[in-house]
């Protein structure tokens, strides 16, 4: 496990649009999800971790940030994300535009929340997190393993790493957002520690704690 090198970013980005084919960011295409991965990469309060198989082939990958830094880099990237959008041919280009539309929105509903002129999401917690706790400061942003790579370690090598680094960094609290219905992911993040919400969507680390030996 390690951070990810300039020369690997068009081999992340490639995974990160086979394991994410109905994403905005996927919709804009390679070199969208190359500039993606390299605003995180680039920030000193982000990073982007990658796990290498014994061949070199990238097994994994995962993006961890603080929120504010995950709305800094979808401003950022707003401006590419639609002028690529329109550049598009055709049906790509439709597609393209829907995506931008969306991260267009978000961007703008983000950058509300941060001023203050609109409510934040609701806070979503288990019981057992709800009434003690520090709130989450970073969070698991993307993270994604090869198809070739599942069943090897490789999900919980990364959220190990990122648990490790986030502590290092002086996070008391992670959060995470996956589908309800991704079971996969679901394990993955409980056999590491991690406490779902109610309806599945959210999941919470405490890393106020002992790091797990």
């Amino acid at each position: 496990m390690r951070p990810v090198r300039a020369e690997e970013l068009d081999a992340v980005a490639a995974l990160h649009r086979r394991a994410f084919p109905a994403y905005a960011s996927t919709g804009l295409g390679q070199g969208y999800c190359r500039r993606l991965l390299r605003a995180y990469a680039d920030r000193p309060d982000s990073w982007v971790d990658v796990a290498v198989d014994p061949t070199g082939r990238i097994a994994g990958y995962l993006v961890g940030a603080p929120p504010a830094a995950q709305h800094a880099v979808d401003r950022s990237l707003l401006p590419w994300a639609v002028a690529n959008a329109w550049r598009q041919p055709a049906e790509v280009g439709r597609n393209a535009r829907r995506a931008a539309s969306r991260l267009a929105g978000l961007a703008r509903r983000r950058a509300e929340v941060a001023k203050g002129t609109a409510p934040p999401e609701p806070e979503v917690r288990t019981d057992a997190v709800r009434s003690e706790g520090p709130a989450a400061t970073v969070r698991v942003v993307l993270v994604a393993v090869d198809a070739a790579a599942r069943g090897q370690g490789t999900a919980d090598a990364l959220l190990a790493a990122f648990a490790r680094t986030a502590r290092e960094r002086g996070h008391q609290a992670a959060d995470l957002s996956v589908a309800p219905d991704n079971a996969a992911a679901h394990r993955a993040y409980e056999r590491n520690g991690w406490v779902a919400d109610d309806a599945g969507a959210h999941f919470r680390l405490d890393l106020s704690g002992p790091a797990a030996p």
